[in-house]
Order: C-alpha cells, then sequence, then structure tokens
C-alpha cells in the first residue's frame, strides 16, 4: 500500500527521519505483535489497539 509514496524520495526522507527507528517497517516487525495477540496463554486479553509504527506517533 506504500510503495507508491515510497517512490517519492522527499516523502520517504521526512516519514524516515521522523521515525525513531529510521526505517519502514518489515513484514517480521508485525510477527511478534500477532503472535501476541494470538497467544492462548493470555486468555483474559480480549482486545486492544497497538501501534506498530517504530515510535511514528511518538513525535
Amino acid at each position: 500500500m506504500t510503495e507508491k509514496a515510497r517512490q517519492h524520495e522527499k516523502f520517504l526522507l521526512n516519514t524516515t527521519n521522523r521515525t525513531p527507528l529510521r526505517r519502514w517497517a518489515t513484514p517480521a516487525d508485525f510477527e511478534a505483535i500477532g503472535a501476541f495477540l494470538c497467544d492462548p496463554s493470555i486468555p483474559f486479553h480480549t482486545g486492544d489497539a497497538m501501534v506498530v509504527d517504530g515510535g511514528y506517533t511518538v513525535y
């Protein structure tokens, strides 16, 4: 979904400079949160809004 936007160098630089991790996410960055939400050892956790953005919303 971000392929077209990431082709614009100015947008790419502005976005990554605002992100504390200084990079775009990869699919692997989302695997751990998916595993956490599916973990049967935490059955009382029934919902949440988790931001996985490398710290982008901190700024």
